[in-house]
């Protein structure tokens, strides 16, 4: 499945496309050889442009070319820990995932499957069971990010739990149009749904 236009937009300016009266294009390093205009790769889209920017192009025996891409990812596993306590478990993962080398099996040409793996920082282990036995639930134990938004007076703050990417959008200030604004580009396809306007990034 293709990405969205807005992140097609995005990936594509980090590899250093860009658009001028509705033209998109990326400069090439060479001039052209008549001097006149600068040598460059248009594309008709965004869409086009990653494409073009994440090399969809060919080897010399017709196949498509492979390039390394690498990936911060986040993955729930379940983890068996000897210990005398609870705390002591927690604290052989903490030592143990920090920059762990891991090998999750192979790829279909039969590479291994090497990969770093880390505990989410401020996100403590959840315990699920004891020597076999369900663990009692700790209400204020959860696998999934927590947001907290307290608003006073008009203004509003965030108080969050691990690793949470967070923007607030006022749509009272945009309607008034005392300060015209936008949530960044990486949130583009939870705000263009709901009709919120995207920063425009500068190039």
């Amino acid at each position: 499945m293709l990405k969205s236009n807005s992140l097609c937009e995005q990936i594509a300016r980090t590899c250093g496309w860009t658009q001028v009266n509705g033209q998109i294009y990326k400069l090439l390093e060479k001039e052209s050889a008549d001097g006149d205009e600068p040598n460059a790769l248009y594309a008709n889209d965004w869409e086009e442009a990653y494409l073009l920017a994440c090399g969809n192009s060919t080897a010399e025996d017709g196949s498509p070319t492979q390039r390394e891409y690498s990936f911060d990812i986040k993955l729930l596993a379940a983890v068996r820990v000897k210990a005398t306590s609870p705390d002591q478990a927690r604290q052989l993962l903490h030592e143990l995932f920090d920059s762990a080398d891991c090998n999750g099996g192979a790829w279909p040409s039969g590479d291994p499957v090497l990969f770093e793996a880390s505990l989410v920082e401020g996100q403590e282990p959840v315990l699920v069971t004891h020597d076999g036995h369900d663990a009692p639930v700790d209400p204020a134990a959860t696998t999934n990010p927590q947001v907290l938004v307290v608003v006073s007076g008009g203004c509003a703050e965030t108080y969050t739990s691990g690793e949470v990417d967070v923007t607030l959008y006022d749509k009272d200030m945009d309607d008034s149009g005392e300060e015209p604004s936008g949530v960044p580009v990486r949130f583009a396809h939870l705000a263009e749904p709901l009709g919120i306007p995207v920063e425009v990034e500068s190039t």
